[in-house]
């Protein structure tokens, strides 16, 4: 149990990630008119974060990543809502773990390490410096 996602903590993380790209999107159809981007983005961008996890927890049968985390990445993926941020939050999330994870690696061979915290710490950077990862495309 302990390490464990909570579903209750993941309901509400999806709920305002919708409501945020929700906001997104009726406040770039009152500038510039409807786009599909509006859906299409946020949607590739949760498939793509989320999937790439998804992936690994089938391959691995869950034991390089958890079941939460796929779902927390696929609603991290959906609030930054673009495929960009969600691979710039992927490259983040992996860098930051495996900065931690190495030290206690290379001391002992067994260690068990949550993903969730990297996840959540990729989300901020990545959403806070959105606009200066958004320029260097």
């Amino acid at each position: 149990m302990c390490g464990e996602l909570p579903v209750f903590a993941l309901t509400i993380s999806g709920i305002c990630a919708i409501i945020l790209v929700t906001l997104k999107g009726w406040a770039s159809f009152a500038i510039s008119g409807f786009s599909p981007e509006l859906i299409s983005e946020p949607v590739l961008a949760a498939l793509l974060f989320g999937g790439i996890y998804l992936i690994l927890y089938k391959i691995s049968k869950g034991k390089w990543v958890g079941d939460g985390d796929w779902i927390l990445a696929g609603i991290i993926g959906l609030a930054l809502g673009s495929p960009w941020l969600a691979l710039v939050a992927l490259f983040l999330s992996n860098l930051s773990a495996t900065l931690v994870m190495y030290p206690l690696v290379k001391k002992r061979r067994s260690h068990k390490i949550y993903f969730g915290p990297f996840l959540v710490l990729a989300f901020v950077l990545t959403y806070t410096f959105a606009d200066f990862f958004l320029s260097m495309i």
